[in-house]
């Protein structure tokens, strides 16, 4: 752009689906400057023969008046300016139409000159426009005239409309290169009529005729060709064929197969003929036939002219052998051999692994053996682990999950139960500390239940049977419980379908101590702490004071105990006796704390003994029921 323009804006805007563009040109005239200048006018799309008008404004910025005269462009489009000439003031304006007439369709770029009064050189509006003609489309992409009789024809209507606001000549006929590829001289295919005039928006059927020849499958395209437009193709498609029926494959594989379980697969059948054809499936036969099986649906029906029929065939393997001498026939009426249908499967057996949840070996066919260790556990704690059960087939099997041993079966609960959920439920939603106590007892109810058999500890499976589905993999819930100390071992039994039981080895450790005393009740975390039993102020030589202890033993089994006091400073020569006295005694014990056998003195006589707690012997005469 010359220097002379300082200044050039434009702005486009939308009306009455013309579109149109307002040109600011400025104009500074220099008497030694004079250069030519090109200006850039974009158009949208419009309609061919339908005028679109743009304002133009032209400023003169010389100190002078200017005096202008646009050219007229009219060879294939019509682009002129109103008013053609003019003189434009010293720092005036004149506002300008520019019309625009497009000829022909496409994309096109014009151009049109001003010339100015002392200047050599015209100013060029330079145009991009694009142009559209009359547009006509068919209804249907393509036309089927399905399969036909030799001798017969095939008649079918059509649709063409004018979607554009201009009037369109058409005419519609095959695409003569086709005509040449078939060699033929005169045409199988008519249309009428052939050719047309359509009114803006109109529209008009259009009849295809179809004559075939011979017997062949016919293929054709119609051009649907618009004067300066756009038209469309029509794929036009007939089979004239002999009566014929046939199998679309000959085979049928089953890769994916599972002993027991049915897969289905499809065929499918096509009638080459022109008449209705009946067709029927019998019993599958071949030496391996009885070891399988096979139903289809439709088993028998009737297939119209050129018709495709898609048959389902639920196939079922009552072996993991591979079979491949296994066929079925299809009668098909009036024709002289039976369609011939071979399957060929090999059916693969149940298998389920194992593998531990927190375990970063993946899935595998040849996983290793897995074992559950639950690690060292106090009485009265549980660990729970879990075990991923995974189905590799899409058999679905039963299963059934416990401990050979250790097995911890859930109380049922009572009949009458039921009938005070609804009061109990809102007594509980109203006091939540209540609610927290309820789930504690239940929950420590539960735990009872489960070691009810007196083994020391059970092994709690959930869920411990069910059905396993195909392609699943069940997480099974263990949790270990034990009210006795002790090392323990068993194997979780895990029975799958009709596969060999799986047994998996399960560990456990189990440190601390059933007993606890009624004072303090069961402890949880420091299962070795005792109560701090308090005997007050009292004078030397004054009555015995006497404190009573209960100890609950929570294990199933019989547990010895052994009193001893003890100083907690060495050498402390405070004068105290205690005297700790429980059931019947212990034997004796020698210097180095060995039981001496048969040395008890008095024992049978203590449980039935009731001591004077105001004269309570000596350390030095304590019998073997009393310890200091």
């Amino acid at each position: 752009v010359v220097d002379a323009f300082h200044d050039l804006c434009s702005h486009i805007y939308s009306h009455e689906n013309h579109y149109s563009v307002v040109l600011i040109i400025l104009i500074q005239t220099f008497p030694s400057l004079l250069n030519m200048c090109i200006l850039f006018l974009l158009f949208f799309s419009f309609l061919i023969s339908a005028p679109s008008v743009s304002h133009v404004q032209m400023w003169n910025n010389s100190r002078t008046h200017v005096v202008f005269h646009w050219e007229r462009l009219s060879d294939h489009h019509i682009m002129e300016v109103e008013p053609p000439t003019g003189v434009i003031e010293m720092n005036e304006c004149c506002d300008l139409e520019l019309a625009l007439t497009g000829g022909e369709p496409g994309s096109h770029s014009l151009r049109l000159d001003c010339r100015i009064e002392h200047h050599d050189e015209p100013v060029t509006l330079v145009v991009q426009a694009a142009f559209k003609g009359p547009r006509v489309c068919i209804n249907i992409p393509s036309l089927d005239l399905g399969l036909l009789r030799l001798g017969d024809h095939a008649k079918s209507t059509v649709h063409i409309t004018n979607t554009s606001h201009l009037a369109a000549s058409w005419a519609l006929q095959e695409v003569p290169d086709r005509r040449q590829e078939l060699s033929r001289e005169v045409s199988q295919i008519s249309v009428e009529p052939c050719r047309g005039l359509l009114p803006p928006l109109g529209g008009c059927n259009v009849d295809v005729v179809f004559r075939p020849s011979v017997c062949q499958r016919f293929h054709t395209i119609l051009e649907l060709a618009v004067d300066r437009g756009c038209g469309c193709h029509l794929s036009v498609q007939a089979n004239v064929q002999l009566p014929q029926v046939c199998l679309l494959s000959c085979e049928l594989v089953f890769s994916e197969l599972y002993v027991g379980v049915p897969a289905r697969g499809t065929v499918r059948l096509f009638n080459q003929t022109l008449l209705p054809a009946s067709f029927c499936w019998g019993e599958l036969q071949g030496p391996q036939a009885s070891l399988c099986s096979a139903t289809f649906s439709p088993s028998a029906g009737t297939l119209g002219p050129s018709a495709e029929a898609e048959i389902s065939v639920e196939f079922t393997a009552n072996t993991d052998r591979e079979l491949t001498e296994v066929i079925a026939l299809c009668s098909v009426k009036d024709m002289k051999d039976p369609l011939v249908l071979v399957f060929f499967s090999k059916a693969q057996p149940l298998r389920v692994s194992y593998v531990l949840s927190d375990s970063a070996e993946p899935l595998s066919r040849d996983s290793p053996a897995v074992a559950l260790d639950f690690g060292p556990l106090l009485v009265h704690g549980a660990v729970k682990k879990q075990l991923l059960m995974t189905n590799h087939t899409a058999i679905a099997a039963p299963f059934v999950v416990e401990a050979e041993y250790f097995t911890g079966r859930p109380p049922s609960p009572p009949a009458a139960c039921g009938s005070h959920i609804g009061p109990r439920t809102t007594l509980l939603r109203r006091h939540r500390t209540l609610a927290h106590k309820a789930e504690d007892q239940t929950h420590k109810e539960f735990v009872n239940g489960l070691l009810s058999h007196g083994k020391g500890a059970a092994f709690f499976v959930q869920p411990a049977s069910g059905t396993l589905g195909p392609f699943e993999t069940l997480t099974l819930d263990i949790t270990a419980f034990a009210n006795m100390w002790g090392d323990y071992r068993d194997d979780l039994v895990c029975r799958v379908g009709g596969l060999d039981p799986v047994l998996i080895p399960m560990s456990m450790r189990v440190r601390g101590c059933p007993l606890f005393f009624q004072i303090m009740g069961p402890q949880t975390e420091n299962q070795t702490r005792g109560p701090i039993v308090r005997f007050g102020t009292h004078i030397s030589g004054g009555d015995t004071v006497s404190r009573p202890l209960r100890i609950n033993n929570s294990s199933p089994y019989d547990i010895r105990l052994d009193w001893e006091t003890f100083n907690q400073e060495k050498g402390d020569p405070k004068l105290l006796d205690m005297v700790v006295s429980y059931g019947e005694a212990f034997p004796l014990k020698d210097a180095d704390g060995n039981e001496v056998l048969g040395g008890s003195t008095g024992s049978t006589e203590s449980g039935e003994r009731r001591w004077d707690w105001d004269n309570i012997p000596s350390t030095a005469g304590t019998s073997s029921s009393l310890r200091t």
